[in-house]
């Protein structure tokens, strides 16, 4: 091989043209791998950047597609069951579990309904403490079951239950993404089968919930696998399916946000069982009853019929009137659970022989030869780079569904340094001043509510930190520019209408300023927003009308308002990131003082709060229940204040716009304003309440 080598090589060197020909293949090896490296770099920056735009939504034509083909198993046809029989110990794991507390709901409210269609999220094997085998099998129900962990899943498929089955999990959001599971298998042999399943039935998501420590996980072995999850709106939509009569979600963590990332707007579900740890209290009150989330879900329109012990909830919707009379007749509000209650393309190297051996040929030929070969093989490689760049999309759109990017990712906090955070900058302030009708418009919009509270609060503070969604131009109703100003304050000013950012970047602020948005969630997307223009023009009117810039695709989006009818509206493509981005992106761990006015979202964006390593003293948050009828949505939630009691914070006072005004319980600097005494405010609303 090396000899033939060789022989080429001299009859390449000894040939007339061999210098020219030499320098024209190294020219076009260097442009095809200068060009490969271009693309291949393009590729991977293209691919994070359209991870920013964000992941695709539940009912994406595309996710539909790869869940119909790749992870949607339809009922097998005419093939009996293969269930095995229960003993004495089976019996006692059921119990133990809490299935037959379950179980005697079940049969309670769907005695009498013949067909119907379930959903159990958690299936196992599909019979051992199956929560809808009774109702397949003595109701003709069929439903969907899905098991993310593989062992199970076999088992699953084995029993050949006369409902669809997926190899996958639910996603605890809108979004489908890749997540990394924890199995748990027993480590001594000669335990029965029913203890095999009790391990196996606390498969769970890899992530902060698998810290909580149980019996169970202490003596087990581990296993961790990738599962592709959805959103339960996928399935739904891939199945064609808008009424569910029976949900049973119990996904080890996540309920609430499954819960909450539900179209129940389109989709009606009649009634649910979810085990739901309270994981925002210590784990010794984990499995008490949570009553914020029961308060969130009778604001969805459902009842809590029970609760056990092992914090199996029961909901039922209230509009239904056929589960309303199974529950009033079987007396299911007995006092036992009311007192529970309270307790990349590989390029194969291309590889070519030429011609050299034929003896008859002259040397020039050879080297003619040689040259067609290489530029042949640079055509070939050229389609592929071509290809590879052509299908980069397609094979994007597939990465996506393995999860958006996450808010401290290193390509997310580099682009948000790069390209959407300038520094504070150096000259005086333009500001201009304010006349009487100024003042009007900003007690009518509850400026000065805000800005007492936070001169008591602050008055004493030298140097400080703040956040503002929402900062218009800078001075039009600013919450922080009093703490700058008069405190020395500095911080990070977010707005995302164009317009506004271009006169707030006028004022000169002593602050980091962004032209973007704060999702509403852990992971970096593009939205759409929607601007106001004053059709009067009156230069206070235009932040008036500016300051009710808002995503469209939120639920106050439709909330009709009297500025709309004065209003001509324009519409932007914004790029938004999590609050935890920006803190990130500029090193900051601790936030004096956050004023939220996004015009939606505002709960969900502290929910997504690592409030384990970011501390957050005193906040302002404009926030309206949308869940409530549209008179009652600027009225006190009392699930939104239970909710931020349950993260340490009290609320010092509310006024009539949903203003709310929460600080830190455990700061002793804020502790003077904590007494009710000096707040009328809050008194009034409480009064109310």
């Amino acid at each position: 091989m090396g000899s033939r080598l060789l022989r080429k090589v001299l009859v390449f060197k000894e040939s007339p043209c061999a210098g020219g020909c030499f320098v024209f293949l190294l020219m076009i090896a260097f442009s095809l791998f200068m060009s490969l490296s271009f693309v291949m770099t393009d590729n991977e920056s293209n691919t994070f950047l359209e991870q920013l735009r964000g992941p695709p939504g539940a009912e994406d034509p595309r996710v539909l597609e790869v869940l119909k083909k790749h992870y949607l198993l339809p009922p097998p046809v005419s093939m009996p069951y293969n269930l095995t029989s229960g003993d004495a110990t089976s019996r006692y794991f059921l119990k133990l579990v809490g299935w037959d507390f379950i179980h005697r709901h079940v049969r309670q409210l769907f005695a009498q309904q013949r067909g119907g269609f379930f959903v159990e999220a958690g299936a196992l094997d599909g019979q051992f403490i199956s929560n809808t085998l009774w109702l397949e099998k003595e109701r003709g129900w069929t439903g969907l079951l899905i098991e993310p962990d593989a062992l199970s899943f076999r088992h699953l498929q084995w029993r050949r239950r006369r409902a669809w089955i997926s190899h996958s999990c639910i996603a605890p959001g809108q979004h489908p993404r890749e997540a990394a599971f924890e199995s748990m298998g027993r480590t001594k042999k000669g335990l029965l089968e029913s203890g095999h399943w009790l391990y196996r039935a606390n498969t769970r998501e890899y992530n902060e919930f698998s810290s909580i420590a149980d019996d169970i996980s202490r003596t087990s072995f581990k296993s961790y696998s990738k599962v592709q999850c959805f959103p339960l709106a996928s399935y739904l939509a891939a199945l064609n399916v808008t009424k569910v009569d029976f949900l049973s979600l119990d996904i080890q963590g996540g309920e609430w946000e499954v819960i909450h990332s539900l179209p129940l707007d389109r989709i009606t579900i009649r009634a649910m069982v979810v085990e739901h740890l309270n994981t925002r209290v210590d784990l010794e009150e984990a499995r008490n009853f949570d009553a914020v989330f029961a308060a969130y879900m009778k604001e969805l329109g459902y009842r809590l019929l029970d609760l056990d012990a092992k914090a199996n909830y029961v909901f039922v919707l209230e509009k239904d009137a056929a589960l309303a009379a199974a529950a009033a007749a079987a007396g299911s509000q007995g006092k036992a659970g009311e007192a529970r209650r309270r307790t990349t393309m590989h390029l194969r190297p291309l590889s070519w022989q030429s011609n050299c051996r034929n003896r008859v040929h002259s040397r020039c030929r050879r080297v003619v030869l040689v040259v067609a070969e290489v530029v042949v093989a640079a055509a070939v490689l050229a389609v592929c780079v071509v290809s590879r760049r052509y299908y980069a999309v397609s094979c994007t759109s597939l990465d996506r569904l393995k999860g958006p990017l996450a808010a401290e990712d290193p390509f997310v906090l580099e682009t948000l340094r790069n390209h959407y955070l300038l520094p504070p900058p150096s000259g005086s302030y333009n500001l201009t001043s304010l006349d009487k009708k100024d003042r009007l418009i900003h007690d009518r919009l509850g400026w000065d509510f805000i800005h007492r509270h936070v001169r008591q609060l602050f008055a004493q503070q030298r140097g400080g930190f703040f956040v503002e969604a929402g900062a218009l131009d800078g001075q039009f109703i600013s919450n922080t520019l009093w703490l700058e100003k008069e405190r020395g304050w500095t911080g990070l000013l977010i707005e995302p209408d164009a317009l506004s950012f271009r006169h707030l970047q006028w004022r000169r602020r002593r602050a980091w300023i962004s032209h973007s948005c704060i999702a509403p969630g852990q992971h970096p997307r593009e939205a759409v927003f929607e601007s106001m223009q004053s059709r009067v023009h009156v230069p206070t009117s235009v932040w008036m009308f500016r300051s009710n810039t808002k995503e469209i695709d939120t639920p106050f989006a439709a909330i009709e308002d009297e500025l709309g009818f004065f209003s001509s509206k324009s519409y932007s493509k914004v790029q938004c990131f999590p609050l935890a981005s920006y803190l990130a992106a500029l090193n900051v761990s601790k936030v004096d003082f956050l004023s939220l006015d996004i015009q939606g979202g505002e709960w969900e964006v502290i929910h997504s709060l690592p409030l384990d390593r970011i501390t957050i003293r005193a906040m302002a948050v404009e926030y309206f229940n949308t869940r409530a009828d549209e008179s009652r949505r600027m009225a006190r939630d009392e699930a939104f204040v239970s909710y931020m009691k349950d993260l340490g914070y009290i609320l010092l006072a509310l006024d009539d716009l949903a203003n709310y005004i929460f600080v830190l319980a455990r700061d002793p600097a804020l502790e003077p304003s904590l007494d009710p005494r000096s707040n009328t405010t809050l008194a009034r609303n409480e009064s109310a309440a």
